[in-house]
């Protein structure tokens, strides 16, 4: 996502991150369940809903997010979300996708910490 937000107007950051659940009012169930999107003005949106608030950020993409304002379409997208969350981590090893976490530098707590 960093790469099509060159004007970085979304900050991502992972939820192990210290003192970021807090922070952010959410539980630890909370933030492991889904992605979050809260925005300067304290609105949240999580899961799809957060995925499309997101997009609507991101150029070229704003299309996409109104799809999820669509009748019929926030339920299908929360549903695929769902799917595709309890899934994630198939994907990121189809993907070879490094853990913020896991990256140099990075202050998350430890594994069920």
């Amino acid at each position: 996502m960093r790469a099509h937000d060159a004007a970085r107007r979304v900050r991502v950051l992972p939820n192990q991150l210290r003192g970021l659940r807090d922070a952010a009012g959410l539980s630890t169930a909370e933030a492991d369940r889904a992605v979050w999107a809260i925005e300067p003005g304290g609105a949240r949106y999580a899961g799809a809903a957060a995925v499309s608030r997101i997009l609507r950020e991101l150029p070229g993409y704003a299309w996409l997010a109104r799809l999820y304002d669509m009748p019929l379409a926030a339920p299908l997208a929360e549903a695929a979300y769902r799917l595709v969350a309890r899934n994630r981590h198939i994907l990121a090893r189809v993907y070879s996708a490094t853990p913020e976490c896991a990256r140099p530098g990075c202050d998350c707590y430890a594994e069920g910490e």
